[in-house]
């Protein structure tokens, strides 16, 4: 691997992981600020830029630990989506249009992973679509 791809590769890393950052953090913008520092501190650490890094902001006393970023699972987004929508039904593609998941995840999750959680109905006026909910607990 030749020295530019591995800095793209490491760019790319760290985009994507601030984004991640600023979607978990989005309550929090200060949190988000200081964490997407602290990675592009790393970056330029691991591309041995010490020498043009700035030095890291912090308060007397305290040092910033990084966590692993979890990404909440399809499951999660899914359910939670349904849940703060009234548990409406909703077709599979306008559920995967609306949280910019493949169609085919969500199918997926409603067809086998979590069949036993959702309930569905045939859509009214179409011939094989269908309409999903979470299940409504007895």
């Amino acid at each position: 691997m030749s020295a530019g791809n591995r800095i793209i590769g490491l760019l790319e890393a760290r985009v994507r992981q601030a984004r991640a950052i600023q979607d978990l953090f989005q309550d929090e913008p200060e949190t988000a600020r200081s964490l997407i520092i602290v990675l592009v501190h790393e970056l330029a650490k691991s591309l041995e830029l010490k020498d043009e890094a700035q030095p890291m902001p912090q308060r007397a006393g305290t040092t910033i630990q990084l966590e692993p970023i979890r990404k909440k699972s399809h499951w999660a987004v899914v359910s939670a989506f349904l849940a703060d929508n009234g548990n409406r039904w909703i077709s599979v593609p306008d559920l995967a249009r609306k949280l910019k998941i493949h169609r085919g995840t969500v199918g997926g999750l409603f067809y086998t992973t979590h069949a036993g959680a959702v309930e569905s109905k045939a859509k009214p006026g179409v011939k094989r679509g269908r309409l999903w909910r979470l299940k409504k607990p007895d």
